[in-house]
């Protein structure tokens, strides 16, 4: 049983209205979720947006119609705008452009998934449609497979080189024997992938009355059985449309969680797509071939226009689950493997290509030819990057806001990302610019000459607006592992002692914050902002896109060396007269690996937090088992463990991980902490919070302790719920300890 968090007396004003107000507007703000080509002239724009009225996340679709040759300076780059609508249903799509005037001219055909429900029911469809908004064919898979994979890591749909297959992943279809084999245990993939079966390769072939002019398309559905132990992920077809290549992750001895650790065993493998002769089954076995060795980590491939080639981004199986990646060519016809851009160590300033942390490429139509469109974290900022394959030679296309001569950024710079390339010219690209306290826009950009223009700004006004307005963001440097992303007031009141400070390290421990707008960080920055808090959003030796050494450098140290430069970037910014901060209020808030950090920093420091905030906390190491990533606990233990034969914590390994968890020093624990877990965590164990909550109200009474438990969320507490009211908690806790003095 927990206390119930204390509301203010007085609603916390913030830009104007209330707190709960301003938070709510900030999270309607649009995000970009995709932008891309259609044509060189119609740009096709998705957003996300948190409504709070309908208590959903909605998806929300708009068509640009772009301006013919248009450059910069030369007026407006967008002729007109369709209406925004809402796509219910879709799940991925696919686009295939004709290769020359024929029967289909200068069309393009687009492949779209779509699950209908109505009543309890699900009907699941693979429509078909052209460039005119024509539907041209609608193939029903209700009774082939289960629902589509629509994820970035498993989700796939491509067209064939030709334009007359698809392929795509689905969930296998449940069992129906009748027997004890309706009960083999075929788990998920863990975290985000809640009671998902299985994934399958699922092929669109034409039937019998199929015809190459559009209008007479007709496909029938085939799944391709590949076995117990191996589950596709993004397919496309290769070698003349006669074999699909995919991302093959293994499933024996056991399914490791994939969401966020790119280290899993998956390799590259094909298989025929033909369907055997004689076979009109719906279901047909195939043998896939490895292409990669099984040290390899594959993830993010790509085919070449010829399609025999692949390129391919890979990290070593097992370890740290995330780190710098090394560019792979792969000749599907010689069998040859060449690695064409090789993991950095570290860079000597901020402006050196510190190495390839991507989170997905960006190919011209699905296919690269010389070069590759990436976004990838460079130190504390996004950049956008265009990859000569052949020399493994990165450029950088979108600027950086480091200052050589300083140790703080440009204020109010952008963090970019890679959206689309125009299929017809690989020079133009569509970049998605924002940052934490700028929403995103969509710009055109030409890769040698720079920004063209912005295509879609949304206009913020209300409370979002001012909150917006009312802050400003800069990047510290304070070594060359350590930085921080400081988001604060433009103005303090000069009646007050000052700002008080918040410290965010980011979790896991191997990722990165970047000055970008999400509505995970924007709104609850923005807000805490607005109401008068400073916010320091920490990026601590072991981050992502600083190297590998820097990743390396954290192994074996968690609970100690991050635990330390956490303080030390609060330390250091409470000195810095310039941002004028309230050295009597500092206050704690991390999740998952940075709630191991919290831990140990409230019972190192005790009295510098004024309270703590832990999200999901990772706070024993020794008791993972039963999580997706047991793993996890051995690697940054610095333990041995291999993917495929797992270990056991047997005592010696339990006396280690015990030196690396927060309840080794509980004892010490005596700021004010809120614990936020989310029922679904399949990542870190819910029960590690409440036991450690629990400890402290029984044997530490006096510590003030109160739980938040959120039935619908998981460990990124990313639910409606745990969005809104997770934050409103946030900040009726901080004010309840914070302590007001007026300034002299």
């Amino acid at each position: 049983m927990s206390t119930p968090i204390k509301s203010p007396a007085t609603p916390v004003a913030v830009a104007g209205t209330t707190a709960r107000a301003a938070f709510a507007d900030l999270a309607r703000v649009p995000v970009v979720a995709r932008a891309r080509f259609l044509t060189s002239n119609v740009v096709q724009v998705a957003t996300t947006v948190r409504d709070a009225a309908s208590n959903k996340k909605r998806t929300l679709q708009q068509t640009l119609v772009l301006r013919p040759g248009a450059a910069a300076g030369d007026g407006p780059l967008v002729l007109g705008r369709g209406p925004v609508t809402e796509d219910e249903g879709a799940g991925l799509d696919a686009v295939f452009y004709a290769k020359d005037s024929g029967a289909r001219g200068d069309s393009y055909l687009r492949a779209v998934q779509r699950t209908i429900t109505v009543g309890d029911a699900k009907k699941r469809v693979v429509e078909v449609w052209d460039q005119d908004g024509v539907l041209v064919t609608s193939t029903n898979v209700t009774d082939v497979h289960g629902d589509f994979y629509t994820d970035d890591q498993i989700g796939g749909l491509a067209w064939s080189a030709e334009g007359d297959r698809l392929v795509y992943v689905a969930e296998s279809k449940p069992p129906k024997s009748d027997s004890p084999n309706d009960f083999v245990h075929n788990p998920d993939f863990g975290e985000l992938y809640w009671g998902k079966r299985p994934p399958v390769l699922v092929v669109l072939e034409p039937t019998a009355d199929h015809d190459t002019a559009k209008l007479g398309l007709s496909f029938t559905a085939r799944v391709i059985d590949l076995g117990f132990d191996l589950s596709p992920s993004k397919p496309f077809f290769v070698l003349d449309d006669t074999a699909i290549a995919f991302v093959g992750y293994e499933r024996a001895p056991k399914v490791w969680g994939i969401a966020h650790c790119p280290n899993r065993a998956a390799r590259l493998y094909t298989v025929p797509s033909a369907r055997p002769a004689a076979d009109d089954a719906s279901s047909t076995a195939a043998t896939a071939t490895p292409h990669t060795p099984d040290s390899i980590s594959v993830r993010h491939p790509v085919p070449h226009t010829s399609r025999t080639r692949v390129a391919f981004l890979s990290v070593p199986i097992g370890g740290p689950h995330a780190t710098c990646s090394a560019l792979h060519e792969l000749d599907l016809v010689s069998g040859l493997l060449t690695e064409r851009a090789a993991p950095v160590a570290s860079a000597a300033t901020t402006a050196g290509f510190p190495g390839l942390f991507v989170d997905t490429f960006t190919p011209m139509g699905g296919a690269y030819s010389d070069t590759l469109v990436a976004s990838t974290a460079w130190r504390s900022e996004r950049a956008v990057i265009v990859i000569d394959v052949a020399s493994g030679t990165v450029t950088r296309v979108t600027p950086s806001a480091y200052a050589a001569d300083s140790d703080v950024s440009r204020a109010d710079a952008r963090g970019y990302a890679a959206a689309s390339v125009d299929p017809a010219n690989p020079a133009r690209i569509l970049v998605v610019a924002s940052a934490i306290n700028a929403a995103p826009e969509i710009e055109l950009w030409d890769t040698a000459t720079g920004r063209v223009g912005a295509l879609r700004a949304p206009g913020i006004g209300g409370a979002a607006g001012a909150a917006i307005a009312g802050a400003t963001v800069e990047t510290y440097t304070h070594s060359a592992t350590l930085e921080s992303i400081v988001v604060r007031p433009r103005e303090v009141p000069a009646a007050t002692a000052g700002s008080p400070l918040v410290i965010i390290p980011h979790g896991g421990p191997h990722t990165v914050y970047a000055n970008e707008w999400s509505d995970a960080i924007s709104p609850t920055a923005l807000t805490l902002v607005g109401a008068g808090y400073t916010v320091a959003y920490v990026n601590y030796t072991g981050s992502t896109g600083f190297g590998t050494a820097s990743i390396d450098a954290l192994v074996g140290k968690i609970g100690d060396l991050e635990v330390k430069e956490c303080h030390q970037v609060a330390v250091e910014h409470l000195a810095r007269k310039s941002l004028q901060l309230d050295a009597g209020n500092v206050f704690y808030a991390g999740g998952s690996h940075s709630g191991l950090i919290g831990t140990f920093i409230v019972a190192q420091y005790p009295g510098f937090y004024r309270a703590a905030v832990i999200r999901n906390p990772a706070i024993s190491i020794g008791t993972f088992s039963g999580t997706d990533i047991l793993d996890w606990s051995f690697a940054e233990c610095g333990l041995p463990h291999d993917l495929r034969r797992p270990s056991f914590v047997t005592p010696a390994v339990y006396a280690r991980m015990w030196q690396h968890s927060g309840t080794s020093v509980i004892e010490s624990v005596t700021t004010p902490t809120l614990v936020m877990l989310g029922a679904k965590d399949a990542r870190v164990p819910p029960f590690q919070g409440l036991e450690w909550a629990a400890w402290l109200r029984g044997n530490k009474p006096e510590v003030p302790v109160r739980t938040l438990w959120f039935p619908d969320a998981g460990h990124g507490l990313d639910s409606m719920d745990a969005h809104r009211f997770g934050f409103e908690a946030i900040l009726h806790f901080f004010e309840e300890f914070r302590v007001v003095v007026a300034r002299d």
